[in-house]
């Protein structure tokens, strides 16, 4: 790997990988592979699609690489005061801050190399497919990428820069060993989205897509499924590479009982600019999912 990246890598604790400018194409075949076999449902694969691009941004005059980094990141745990009762709520690794840690990673990279004569942009693409194909991570059964001792607990982050590469790691899609005999997330999973002969989940059923998603939780989902605040914990609660990682909890804060019942009655239009949308913004849960947490967390107290 070109030095100026490790070095980068190595003072921030972080892992990554370089992928020449070609291999753009390849993922991109790789992605619509996926949805020309229908393994995705319609309409999550269309809103995926809407988040991605594989075009060079503009602004690029050499796109030579892509870099994907991955930076190890907690479980996080908010504290809330309910019906006279103290109450612990799991939000799964990279949900808290997700976009503020990208931004800040992207400034300490563009800095970075940009002092070095590299010019680097944010890239939109299909990242945990790109940490597998180049090497980075490999899959779970549960459709999850896991990069060595960080398994799961993980954020990643994808950079078009104008640097050559000197290697190319691009290489097969690879899983986890034990993913070869090992059924506990599928036994785990609370909406049987996890299938045996394959490393793409029911996306359709998937819980965390269900409860990311505005529209109203499906009938067959029975209340004791939910277990996080946002997305869902349980194929990684029993995953073997994850064993060692599920005491790295960091607490973001408790509600008192008022804050709780405001979050609880929260109005995405009338409530923008409340006590607990200020609130939700120090906990670092703002940013995607105040149009549903509400609702999880009301499930979640079920």
């Amino acid at each position: 790997m070109k030095n100026d990246v490790q070095l980068f890598l190595d003072k921030y604790d972080l892992k990554g990988r370089i992928i020449p400018a070609a291999r753009l194409k390849d993922l991109e075949r790789d992605f619509n592979k996926v949805l020309e076999k229908n393994l995705t449902d319609k309409k999550i694969s269309e809103s995926y699609l809407s988040n991605f691009s594989f075009l060079k941004p503009d602004g690029l005059e050499k796109f030579s690489s892509l870099v994907i980094i991955s930076m190890a990141r907690p479980m996080h745990r908010l504290g809330i005061n309910h019906g006279g009762e103290k109450i612990k709520v799991m939000i799964p690794p990279t949900y808290v801050d997700y976009q503020k840690i990208n931004r800040e990673v992207f400034k300490l990279f563009r800095d970075w190399m940009g002092h070095r004569g590299y010019r680097v942009f944010a890239a939109r693409l299909p990242l945990k497919l790109l940490s597998v194909r180049s090497g980075l991570a490999k899959y779970g059964k549960n459709n999850i990428s896991y990069v060595g001792k960080w398994g799961s607990f993980h954020q990643l982050f994808g950079f078009y820069t104008d640097m050559e590469p000197d290697i190319d790691s691009w290489q097969e899609v690879k899983a986890l060993n034990a993913c070869k005999t090992c059924t506990l997330c599928i036994k785990s999973c609370p909406v049987n989205a996890i299938g045996k002969d394959r490393f793409i989940l029911d996306a359709a059923r998937c819980l965390t897509s269900l409860n990311e998603s505005e529209n109203d939780i499906p009938y067959w989902v029975k209340p004791g499924a939910h277990n996080s605040l946002i997305g869902c914990m349980r194929c990684q609660d029993v995953c073997p590479y994850d064993r060692k990682l599920l005491e790295w909890i960091e607490d973001i804060g408790e509600l008192d009982s008022k804050e709780t019942e405001m979050l609880l009655n929260y109005d995405k239009e009338k409530d923008k600019n409340s006590p607990i949308a200020e609130r939700s913004k120090e906990l670092g849960i703002h940013e995607f999912f105040m149009n549903v947490v509400p609702r999880n967390l009301k499930l979640l107290l079920k």
